[in-house]
């Protein structure tokens, strides 16, 4: 997806990428204290996130708010890596209050944005898909405060309190990002794709909150998240697939979109099999297995692939 606006802000998501493969390898021969679960959010927060505001910058407009939020998030980035490096408390979680003011501007856009389109009594499924996603990302921002304040809302662990704040980073924020850009990619949909994207938004956004509330109330209803989320995000992965392998966006971005798809099928699967853990009591994998393959295939392999694939597509979506 080439583009003046594109080119202007490569900057700080290849500046952002290099510092965190610099952690990424310090992470495997042992000479950095993160953990994986960390070290996953650090790609959220450096690459991932940055790449998905200059792909908004150029398909869906560049406001004011989304400006500033991507004028501001390199320097919140850095202000909260080191708030990993610290003792959960006062100066970590100050520090990491800094993202909420990133993911903040992004949600007044979106609320902005849904405001108007309910009184214009206008609707737009990608563009609903993006504005849920900037929501979302600001709950994942507030739960990564509480883990680095040291707080355990809903009685949540410092682990789950993390992985709480990953989990709306990736599922609540890239998968719907995603599906908000496929939707922009076709500018003329015809009745079988709709038939299959609308289900496949409403299963994207709806899995989030319902794998979050099974995980405070009941197995049951964490069971049914994830096969909602999961199949959701399978659809995603497929439609993809079917899409964009056919358009003419160069090797490159092809082979991206392939691993992001494959991707999703694999860790959708592993979160199926963990929902049913959970339900059933029988913990075939439980969260350190998942943190090792899901985490991986899904921030890496599905999300982070794709919104590459987005990125050096030569087709002008």
């Amino acid at each position: 997806m080439s583009s003046n606006k594109l080119s202007q802000t490569i900057f700080p998501i290849w500046l952002g990428a290099f510092l965190w493969l610099g952690f990424l390898t310090f992470f495997l021969v042992g000479k950095i204290r993160l953990d994986a679960v960390e070290l996953i959010f650090l790609l959220a927060s450096w690459v991932l996130v940055p790449l998905s505001l200059a792909l908004l910058s150029v398909r869906g407009g560049d406001p004011p708010l989304l400006r500033w939020s991507r004028a501001i998030q390199p320097w919140a980035a850095a202000l909260v890596t080191p708030a990993f490096f610290l003792p959960r408390g006062k100066i970590a979680g100050m520090l990491a209050m800094s993202w909420l003011g990133v993911t903040g501007l992004l949600s007044l856009q979106a609320l902005l944005h849904l405001k108007r389109n309910l009184l214009q009594k206008t609707w737009d499924w990608s563009r609903f898909s993006i504005d849920i996603a900037c929501l979302y990302v600001s709950v994942g921002a507030a739960w990564l405060a509480c883990y680095c304040f040291g707080i355990s809302p809903l009685g949540f662990g410092p682990t789950l309190t993390l992985l709480t704040a990953v989990h709306f980073h990736y599922a609540g924020f890239a998968a719907p990002i995603l599906a908000g850009l496929l939707g922009f990619a076709v500018d003329r949909p015809g009745r079988a794709f709709l038939m299959i994207y609308r289900p496949m938004v409403l299963l994207v956004l709806l899995g989030m909150p319902l794998v979050a509330a099974g995980i405070t109330f009941s197995p049951l209803i964490e069971m049914i998240g994830a096969f909602v989320m999961a199949i959701g995000v399978a659809l995603l992965g497929s439609l993809m697939l079917a899409v964009l392998l056919r358009r003419p966006i160069g090797a490159a971005a092809k082979a991206l979109f392939f691993i992001s798809g494959l991707a999703s099928f694999a860790g959708m699967a592993l979160a199926l099999l963990f929902g049913l853990s959970e339900y059933t009591g029988n913990y075939w994998i439980g969260i350190p297995r998942m943190v090792q393959y899901h985490g991986w295939i899904n921030s890496l392999g599905f999300s982070l692939c794709a919104l590459l694939g987005w990125f050096f597509a030569k087709e002008k979506f």
